[in-house]
């Protein structure tokens, strides 16, 4: 008896025709398929429909795995997870902290974060995972008053130093073989762990243990943090005192727990960065306009920021893709990266003698795949000064110092012109393009993301203090344009902005004496820096 069922497929077979022959599934053309079994009885209602039976072999390697599963598995993992957890802090012991309370700092944090994880009989609001215990080695930090941050052990995570991929391959023997494929993805690490996945889980981590454990972990120091980020960004020293003053105008804490308060950031780290980025362009412009002091002033010894956008540029922007040897990246360059290297390629590696002097098979090969001379590139961020005598460059740069710039504003009066998030990227200035993608690099975040972490905390400081809204928002022409979406919390912003901007416009009116547009500034502004009006 044939009965109906799916399509045989065997040589493009167009059989759907089946019956059982000798235990076997055959077609009407004699093709006999594996694996499958075609219902024969009517009243079962599969009369001709695929029944999906397990194969033997499944079934005897099912009964040779024994797998657990529920409590038991949970056990396994959190032992799987202390042994990595140990061998990470062995390596921090050894390599970057010499702390002797940081080890039985991770320690007590670990056997809190357990309590709140289902192994603990808690609902469960923690999870055991790789990225968890990243947050851990954090947590002991800021508890001990140690200045490493999630920047560092991301970095570190990033460059194979901490053990984290392969750790778990390492540490794996017969007891995490009874752990099921789906708990052994959970706990082995396949993908680098997010800056914000880290960050969120130090502060679940941390909230937990405060309100349940009777923790108390201080606050992220901030001022190792703005060291930190003034001198890997390369930027003038005056800059540290300019982000302490504005983080004292905002009010910025930076607690993990659950009595956090104050402004409300993602972390620390992105407070600090962006304020930096606020800092400069408050004190320095970095609108394109040569600003140039008076000669016997403290500002006469200028920054070149010219210098600075080249060093940046080859540091975080440009070497970073070819730090480290993966062939894979190479599909992801454009067209300005496949040019630097083949550049790179024909000056130092490929010699003049295969050009001049090609074999058959070079030949062959050359007239096949044609290579093109590259002209050569600026895009190192370097000028080419190979053609201007030393002399004309002496004259410029003197002349350039001993001129002082009339009908310049001074620097931050144009900031309002790119301080908008929805504004493109071509048209802000070169530097301030520089400055936000070296800033974003830092973070690891997009520069989408970071721009709209400045819009948020530029409207911060503009509720926050008046004389800081007044050298926002000089220029009256700047129409401030949000999204096409808003947010409850960005209306209540954008509510509290213009309150904000019509007190200042009464402000003024009433003390004409002090106009807008003057040289002056007010005591508040001034302690920003003195480069904000030297510069």
């Amino acid at each position: 008896m044939w009965s109906k069922g799916p399509r045989c497929g065997v040589d493009n077979c167009p059989s759907r025709f089946w019956r059982s022959i000798g235990g076997n599934q055959v077609c009407q053309y004699g093709h006999v398929r594996e694996g499958i079994e075609i219902g024969q009885d009517e009243d079962d209602f599969v009369h001709g429909r695929r029944i999906k039976r397990p194969k033997q072999d499944f079934v005897e390697k099912q009964k040779e795995t024994n797998y657990v599963f529920g409590k038991d598995a949970e056990s396994i993992m959190a032992k799987s997870t202390q042994k990595v957890l140990k061998l990470q802090l062995k390596f921090m012991t050894n390599h970057h902290i010499k702390h002797k309370d940081y080890a039985g700092a991770v320690k007590s944090i670990w056997l809190g974060f357990l309590k709140g994880t289902k192994l603990g009989g808690s609902t469960g609001k923690l999870s055991i995972g790789p990225s968890q215990n990243v947050s851990i080695l954090y947590l002991a930090c800021v508890m001990c008053g140690i200045p490493l941050y999630l920047v560092d052990f991301w970095r570190l995570v990033y460059r194979y130093e901490l053990p984290y991929f392969d750790a778990y391959d390492r540490l794996f023997g017969n007891e995490e073989n009874a752990l099921p494929p789906n708990i052994v993805d959970r706990v082995r690490p396949r993908h680098l762990p997010g800056y914000e996945k880290l960050y969120n889980n130090a502060r679940a981590i941390a909230t937990y243990l405060e309100q349940h454990e009777n923790f108390k972990f201080p606050e992220v120091m901030p001022g190792p943090l703005i060291f930190k980020v003034v001198q890997d960004l390369l930027l003038p020293p005056q800059i540290h005192t300019t982000v302490v003053r504005l983080l004292s105008i905002v009010k910025a804490r930076f607690d993990l727990g659950a009595n956090k308060t104050g402004v409300k950031v993602q972390s620390p780290e992105n407070m600090i960065v962006c304020m930096t980025a606020v800092a400069v362009k408050l004190c320095y412009g970095l609108d394109n306009l040569e600003r140039s002091a008076p000669q016997g002033t403290a500002a006469a010894d200028a920054f070149d920021w010219e210098v600075w956008q080249e060093y940046v540029t080859k540091l975080w922007l440009l070497d970073d893709e070819f730090t480290y040897a993966d062939e894979r990246s190479v599909i992801y360059w454009d067209q300005d990266k496949t040019n630097r290297y083949l550049t790179w390629f024909q000056k130092y590696v490929q010699s003049d003698t295969f050009m001049r002097k090609p074999s058959v098979v070079e030949n062959r090969m050359l007239n096949m795949f044609p290579v093109q001379d590259i002209p050569k590139q600026q895009a190192l961020g370097t000028k080419d000064y190979e053609e201007i005598v030393p002399e004309l460059l002496a004259s410029l740069h003197e002349t350039s110092q001993s001129t002082v710039n009339k009908g310049h504003p001074p620097p931050g009066s144009n900031y309002p012109q790119y301080n908008n998030v929805g504004q493109p990227d071509w048209s802000l200035p070169d530097l301030m393009h520089t400055l936000f993608q070296v800033c974003s690099r830092f973070l690891n975040v997009s520069h989408e993301q970071f721009r709209s972490m400045m819009y948020r905390l530029e409207g911060y400081l503009r509720v926050a203090h008046r004389d800081i809204y007044l050298v926002m928002e000089r220029d009256d022409t700047t129409v401030w344009t949000p999204p096409n979406r808003l947010s409850r919390e960005q209306l209540d912003l954008r509510k509290s902005t213009q309150r904000a901007r019509d007190r200042a416009s009464r402000s003024i009116s009433a003390s004409p004496s002090i106009p807008p547009f003057s040289s002056q500034s007010s005591p508040e502004v001034d302690s920003l820096g003195d480069q904000s009006r030297r510069t």
